[in-house]
């Protein structure tokens, strides 16, 4: 590309009188014009180096594609003279006009502050995805490579330890990005997140006595909506401690006093009020997950390039980390399901866009079809959406339709392992809409055969009545436990339970809950912590049910 050359094609296209100001982001020029009726619409268009335009929140956007953009960009600057600015100082200059749009500043200030870091959260969830990969069996074999490859299982170990930190530590991330954006030192925004996150917190059952008052000792890793907020206040006195105090002392105590108070509203106030709101906002959406499914996830997909058209999606790293964070930390929800939903439109998005390349006849449609579908495979999907499947529409719809397909699909899973994975041809792992109920006759001579609800009645196991309790109390104790372990960080796949009758008649339940009755997976690596280790000679059997007290014994807070 003549950069030179398509830098003076986009001026005279524009008017180089009709700039006012001009940025760039990762694929496009934002440019800020006096009068946007004036653009030589046709010449762009018909431009083999630009690849579409669009106009919106008071920025004419023209697509020039990644890495070629910067050097425009460039060339602009230095034919029009105008100060280089960042896309934030573009919308500022864009909106100084526009009326207050309390949504559209929160989708901002959510935007500025979690974008920067979604490098390390990206970074966190491959490693992850590479954890998982290197722990789960049945990819090459009946046992995991770790467990085929046993000297790799220290580098599988650090690699686990990597993965955590970036979502265990968040509030420090989002205290740097929060200082940032409100005006704080970025430096005193990262002291606040560590304070919140530091190992010296006793948890929720540990408190300072301040005054005859307890304050509760809870550590927030994990937590996003505590930190903004508490950084926002640190912002605010410290903005409030320059100003009042004199320069002689501003440069000691400013800091002090504005971490200082920052920290003990934290505590007191600020964090267990918050606490509550992000949990309930993380509930809610999970429940709205669990409540409609994969047909909820299949509207969403529907959509959601929709949303990216108006902007919206820049709120969704927000509500993904607490997703991430609330599954990463007790296991809640089924993680990031907007993640799936994003990458479903993205990839339809640059279907459609390939279709495109292959059915048209024009070059340079063709040319920017190509580019622009694989731009949309890699999550960028500008190009496809503005510079193809919008200007022919159809494609477009087809790409919502796909969209909407692929993340109901997606929402269809949930666990199954085990001999019932093997007698029913499932495969290990996919989660099963409801929870299936086993009879089975504890008789050594027999092999415990399994039988059904009529086999107790004929050969007087269990009367009809007796059998509706077995059943309740089964469903119950699934329910509590799946609660349990799952705070326990912990995947309740399967378990057994035997009953009984007393010499009265009376049916009792009489049996132990441990990883030699139950099927337990670890939520984030789901590594195997159950007998099935013992089963498949996957080995480290003692460890993994030590881990499995431990981890009980934390969370029922018992010695």
């Amino acid at each position: 590309m003549d950069y030179n050359k398509v830098a003076s094609e986009v001026i005279e296209a524009v008017g180089k009188d009709n700039l006012v100001a001009a940025a760039h982001c990762a694929t496009r020029l934002r440019l800020v014009l006096k009068d946007e009726s004036k653009v030589n619409q046709a010449a762009l268009d018909n431009n083999a180096d630009v690849k579409g335009t669009f106009s919106t929140n008071g920025q004419y956007q023209i697509i020039i594609g990644p890495g070629d953009v910067n050097f425009v960009y460039a060339e602009i600057i230095k034919k029009t003279g105008l100060k280089e600015a960042s896309t934030d100082d573009l919308k500022e200059i864009a909106n100084k006009d526009k009326k207050f749009n309390p949504l559209m500043d929160l989708i901002k200030l959510l935007s500025d502050i979690f974008v920067p870091i979604i490098p390390a959260l990206v970074a966190g969830g491959l490693l992850m995805a590479l954890r998982n990969f290197l722990t789960s069996p049945d990819l090459f074999g009946p046992q995991s490579i770790e467990d085929m490859y046993p000297a790799i299982k220290g580098f599988s170990a650090m690699v686990q330890l990597m993965s955590a930190a970036p979502f265990m530590f968040l509030p420090v991330l989002v205290g740097i990005s929060a200082a940032k954006r409100f005006g704080a030192n970025q430096f005193l925004g990262a002291a606040i997140g560590m304070i919140m996150t530091t190992p010296d917190l006793g948890g929720k059952e540990a408190f300072w006595d301040i005054l005859g008052f307890h304050v509760t000792q809870t550590n927030y890793a994990y937590q996003v909506i505590p930190v903004l907020v508490a950084v926002w206040l640190l912002a605010t006195l410290e903005k409030f401690f320059h100003k009042k105090l004199p320069s002689a002392v501003d440069f000691t105590f400013t800091p002090l006093l504005s971490v200082m108070i920052t920290g003990f509203l934290t505590f007191t106030v600020i964090g267990p009020v918050m606490l509550v709101v992000s949990d309930a906002i993380t509930n809610a959406i999970v429940w709205l997950y669990n409540t409609t499914g994969a047909f909820g996830m299949g509207l969403f997909g529907g959509t959601y390039s929709l949303i990216v058209m108006t902007g919206l999606h820049q709120s969704f790293p927000a509500i993904e980390t607490q997703l991430l964070s609330a599954y990463n930390n007790n296991g809640t929800g089924f993680g990031d399901y907007i993640f799936v939903v994003a990458s479903m439109a993205n990839v339809a998005q640059g279907a459609a866009t390939l279709a495109i390349y292959f059915l048209t006849k024009n070059a340079k449609t063709k040319g920017l079809s190509s580019s622009a579908a694989v731009s949309a495979f890699l999550g960028i999907t500008e190009p496809a959406l503005f510079g193809v499947n919008l200007k022919y529409k159809f494609p477009f719809f087809c790409a919502l339709a796909g969209s909407a397909v692929g993340a109901f699909v997606a929402g269809l899973t949930h666990v199954i392992a085990g001999s019932l994975a093997k007698r029913l041809g499932k495969p290990e792992g996919e989660v099963l809409p409801q929870p299936i109920l086993e009879l089975c006759y504890k008789n050594d001579d027999l092999g415990d055969p399994m039988i059904n609800n009529y086999h107790a009645q004929a050969i007087g196991l269990a009367s009809a009545e007796e059998l509706d309790l077995i059943t309740k109390q089964a469903f119950e104790i699934n329910e509590y436990l799946k609660e349990l372990f799952a705070q326990c960080g912990l995947t309740l796949v399967d378990f057994k339970i035997e009953f009984g009758r007393l010499p009265n008649g009376k049916v009792i339940l009489a049996d132990e809950i441990s990883p030699d009755t139950c099927r337990l997976w670890d939520m984030a690596t789901h590594e195997k912590l159950d007998k099935d280790r013992f089963r498949r000679d996957l080995g480290n059997v003692e460890e993994a049910y030590q881990e499995v007290l431990k981890r009980l014994k934390a969370e029922l807070n018992e010695d």
